[in-house]
């Protein structure tokens, strides 16, 4: 397993793609890893890392007195382009100051809030589990038209279900935090009887938020 940083200030991204296709070499372009569950086994291929360091270039042009164009690195966090943005008084990104990631990884993600506006934002960022490591939201549902998750899972007996270190976690089901030494197959295993649990009971295929690397099977 190969991180690849330094070259990138050397070599052209597309490049390195075009490199790992012509030798067959797997490849796989890393944020911050916010939504991310990587196998106790590795990952046999190359890990390409896009971050502050080498894609955080900032340009912002005026169209108007009212309106401006933003360009941005994938590797700049969401958190600190809110930030940045505020510092100049330009609105608009509120949003996305406590949504985890790079701003890459949140556009292939689809990251989004829920909520507008820093007071709602925080409300969110209490609910989050800030004092246990997790693999970020965990799976995708549209509340709307599949109704309460919360209520299919204290049905189905699965709030606070636990595999070795793992579990969900009690005040936001949508995480699966790590009580100390967790495995990710372990977090995999919840992951898979959720999955069998909600699709016997509800008929519903739930599907994966976070993306997994590496052989799980």
């Amino acid at each position: 397993m190969v991180q690849l940083n330094f070259l990138l200030y050397q070599i052209p991204l597309i490049k390195i793609i075009q490199l790992c296709n012509q030798y067959s070499i797997d490849y796989f372009i890393l944020g911050n890893g916010s939504n991310l569950l990587v196998s106790d086994l590795g990952y046999n291929g190359l890990i390409i890392n896009i971050n502050e360091k080498n894609f955080s270039n900032l340009k912002i042009e005026k169209i108007d007195d009212n309106n401006y164009r933003v360009y941005v690195g994938g590797g700049l966090l969401m958190r600190n382009l809110a930030i940045k943005m505020c510092l100049l008084s330009l609105s608009g990104l509120e949003d996305i100051i406590d949504i985890p990631g790079t701003i890459g990884g949140g556009i292939i993600m689809n990251a989004s809030s829920a909520d507008k506006g820093l007071i709602k934002t925080s409300l969110r960022y209490n609910r989050q589990p800030r004092y246990f490591p997790s693999a970020g939201s965990i799976f995708v549902w549209n509340k709307p038209k599949l109704g309460s998750l919360y209520k299919k899972y204290k049905e189905s007996k699965l709030v606070s279900y636990r595999v070795g270190d793992a579990m969900i976690y009690t005040h936001n089901i949508a995480f699966i935090i790590n009580l100390g030494n967790a495995t990710s197959f372990d977090v995999y295993e919840i992951v898979k009887h959720v999955k069998k649990t909600i699709l016997k009971n509800y008929n519903i295929e739930i599907k994966l938020e976070v993306v997994l690397l590496g052989l799980f099977s």
